[in-house]
C-alpha cells in the first residue's frame, strides 16, 4: 500500500503548482510576480504575442523598430478599464501594464491591427 502513495502525493504536487484550463496552456505557478516581454512590432501575433500569466504579473510591450508607431489597445469587453497605450514610435520605447484580476481578452496595435495582435489570459495558479 506504500508504494502506491508516493506516486499519488507527486501527482498532487505536480497539480498543486499548475492548472489546466481546458483550451488553454499549463502554466506553472510562480511565488513571486513575473515581467513578461513581448517585442512589439510590425508582424507579432498569435503565439508570439499571446501570454497566460498570473495575476500580479505584468507584460512589457517592447517597441522593436525605429521611427515606426505602434501602440497597444483593445475593445475587448474583458480588457482591463485602465488597459492601453498611446501611439509610441521609436525602438526601445515600452508600455507596461500589471494585470490583478483573472480576464481573457485580445488586443493589437490599432496602426497595425492585421499584423499586430494577441491574447492575453490571466488565471489564478
Amino acid at each position: 500500500m506504500k508504494h502506491l502513495a508516493i506516486p499519488f502525493l507527486l501527482i498532487m504536487l505536480f497539480n498543486s503548482c499548475t492548472r489546466n484550463v481546458e483550451g488553454i496552456e499549463e502554466t506553472p505557478c510562480n511565488e513571486e510576480p513575473v515581467v513578461h516581454e513581448i517585442v512589439w512590432e510590425v508582424g507579432v501575433n498569435g503565439p508570439d504575442a499571446s501570454l497566460t500569466i498570473a495575476p500580479g504579473d505584468t507584460v512589457r510591450w517592447i517597441w522593436g523598430e525605429d521611427d515606426m508607431p505602434h501602440n497597444v489597445v483593445s475593445d475587448d469587453a474583458n480588457a482591463p478599464e485602465d488597459f492601453g497605450s498611446e501611439i509610441l514610435t521609436g525602438g526601445g520605447m515600452i508600455y507596461e501594464f500589471t494585470f490583478t484580476e483573472e480576464t481573457v481578452f485580445e488586443y493589437r496595435c490599432s496602426v497595425h491591427p492585421a499584423t499586430m495582435f494577441g491574447t492575453i489570459t490571466v488565471i489564478l495558479c
